[in-house]
Order: structure tokens, then C-alpha cells, then sequence
């Protein structure tokens, strides 16, 4: 009988199942996210919008989700199997606004790549195999007519 592995996340039990989708990105919205920013009331309101990537999404369904939203960030995040589709979606979002206007419009990128630890019993009681699941968080500034905005990002790399 396969032992579900122990998630850990920044050292911590993690209390959730890699496998359960839903149940660990919820986790990254709600516990990754905010540790990753200064000022947690950035992250309310109108400014910022949330979304998640999984494998199986539609690119075009969520670039026009992406487009639609009124937000002057869009922040998304995915973890393991999904960041593939992730960077795919990102590096198309960043071409629609040039292809819309006729000047070069550049986005302002930040990425941040944190980890779950996957932790299963190994040979023996005294022996643990651990394994590290990438977590990838990118944060995008839309092209926008109001003054620049600064989000308190902590430990995020600009492209």
C-alpha cells in the first residue's frame, strides 16, 4: 500500500494532497501568496486580479479572462504539472497588447518560484525521500493611463 506523501510548505505540514488540485491552489492563494507581499491590503480590492493555471485550461478562455478583467495586475499562479501551461499563457498575454496598438507597448513582469516538499517514508522508519514541487507565481502590470502603481512585492525577480 502507496502512504500519501506529507506536503510541506516553508517547513511546515501543509495538511494538503498534491493530487487535489482545487485543495492546493486554494492553498497558494490563500497562504503563499499573501507571504509573498509586504502590505497585505494590496492585495484587495480592485488592483490586483487572482488566477489560477491548471493543465487543462483553455489558453484563448483564459487570455480573454485575463483581458476582461479591469484590474491593473493580474497575478497567476500554479504549482507542479501546471506551470507549463502557466508560462505559456503568460508569454501570449504579453504579446496581445503590441498586437493591438500600434506603438511598442512593453508589461512590466515579476516571477517568484517557492516549493512544496513532498515528503514519503523511505527503506526504512529512520530514512525520508524528499521532494521538492515548484510553486510559480508571476505577477503582470497592464499597460494603463493612470500614474504607476508599486505592489510591495517581497523576494519577486522583474524580467
Amino acid at each position: 500500500m502507496m502512504e500519501i506523501p506529507r506536503i510541506e510548505f516553508d517547513g511546515e505540514d501543509a495538511h494538503i494532497d498534491l493530487d487535489d488540485q482545487g485543495q492546493c491552489m486554494q492553498f497558494i492563494r490563500d497562504k503563499v501568496i499573501p507571504g509573498c507581499v509586504d502590505d497585505c491590503q494590496a492585495l484587495e480590492g480592485e488592483i490586483i486580479m487572482f488566477r489560477k493555471i491548471t493543465k487543462n485550461d483553455s489558453i484563448q478562455q483564459t487570455l480573454e479572462k485575463l483581458e476582461a478583467g479591469k484590474t491593473r495586475f493580474v497575478c497567476v499562479y500554479a504549482y507542479g504539472p501546471h506551470i507549463h501551461k502557466l508560462l505559456s499563457v503568460v508569454e501570449i498575454f504579453k504579446k496581445i497588447p503590441s498586437r493591438k496598438s500600434e506603438s511598442k507597448v512593453t508589461l512590466k513582469q515579476w516571477n517568484k518560484l517557492s516549493s512544496f516538499v513532498s515528503v514519503q517514508q523511505g527503506q526504512n522508519e529512520l530514512l525520508e525521500k524528499r521532494t521538492r514541487v515548484p510553486i510559480l507565481i508571476t505577477v503582470i502590470a497592464k499597460p494603463s493611463d493612470q500614474e504607476p502603481l508599486e505592489l510591495p512585492l517581497k523576494a519577486f525577480t522583474k524580467q
